[in-house]
């Protein structure tokens, strides 16, 4: 996985842990279809590195972001479990999640046309 893909953070679902705590499971997206997940403890030091991140989709921005590793095993989906260690910095973001949402459908769509 290049640490210079841009990803979409696609969601972010707030739910208990099996320890009981409340986590955050991250979904992303890019333009050559790939979807990777990552999980965040509010609790774990890393947390700050993503604390950011998460508030603005959570009011609702579009966040695009760069420098997600992925770790060797995978996502109970198959997809890529990206390492909540990642060198995660945020490059881009829109007040309107949609517009962040509409480019990635036309990248998409481009990517696909080639």
């Amino acid at each position: 996985m290049d640490l210079d893909t841009k990803w979409v953070v696609a969601e972010v679902k707030h739910r208990a842990s099996q320890y009981g705590n409340i986590i955050e499971e991250v979904t992303f997206a890019n333009a050559d279809w790939q979807i990777a997940y990552t999980y965040l403890d509010p609790g774990n030091q890393n947390y700050k590195n993503w604390k950011d991140i998460v508030d603005l989709f959570d009011r609702g921005c579009g966040v695009i972001v760069q420098g997600l590793r992925a770790k060797k095993i995978k996502h109970k989906s198959g997809y890529s479990l990206i390492n909540a260690d990642s060198p995660v910095k945020i490059r881009h973001v829109e007040l309107d999640r949609q517009i962040v949402v509409d480019a990635l459908a036309e990248e998409l769509v481009e990517n696909t046309a080639r």
